[in-house]
């Protein structure tokens, strides 16, 4: 109960402090932010249609005008979701530990130097989207309805409806040879 109204405290708190660029549509008690959670909005909107679980260490964030709309999302601890363009998360979406949701990229010069600029796209995650634990979604990402992203994976482009991605790893033990 006492973790319930922290999490209710902490969601008036950010309403305030953000006054018309931090928005939940949803029953404000439905929904729940750590303390040890970041909600930061430097410049950019971030909207809650109905509710958000935001467990210990996740940080979402906008910059530059940034945009986030969020259905409704569970998010595990350490998930970290900044925009500078538009990342849209659906209903049902399941975020799992120390994963990343990046709508940008360091724009590089020739000379592989980075410059101050950012590339820009979007983040697009449909309904009933289950991400595993330490997934890396990059910018210009579709996450089609009811997919799975399996632990570890990168993520970048198209991914249809109903699959299942996982990237293929190996475990290769060699045995050392004493001299």
């Amino acid at each position: 109960m006492i973790k319930k109204l922290i999490g209710i405290i902490r969601i008036i708190i950010i309403k305030i402090k953000y006054l018309g660029k931090f928005k939940i549509l949803g029953k404000i008690y439905n929904n729940y932010i750590s303390q040890f959670s970041n909600i930061n909005i430097i410049d950019g909107k971030i909207k809650i249609d109905d509710k958000i679980y935001m467990k210990k260490g996740s940080r979402i964030g906008v910059n530059k005008g940034g945009k986030i709309h969020i259905k409704s999302c569970y998010m595990n601890n350490n998930v970290l979701c900044i925009s500078m363009g538009n990342i849209q998360i659906g209903k049902n979406v399941s975020i799992g530990p120390n994963t990343v949701i990046y709508d940008h990229d360091h724009a590089f010069n020739e000379n592989g130097k980075i410059d101050n600029e950012y590339k820009i796209g979007s983040v697009v995650i449909e309904d009933n989207v289950w991400i595993g634990a330490g997934v890396i979604i990059l910018r210009n990402t579709t996450i089609g309805k009811n997919c799975i992203i399996g632990a570890g994976t990168i993520v970048k482009g198209n991914i249809p409806n109903n699959t299942i991605v996982t990237t293929n790893r190996e475990i290769n033990i060699k045995k050392l040879v004493k001299k």
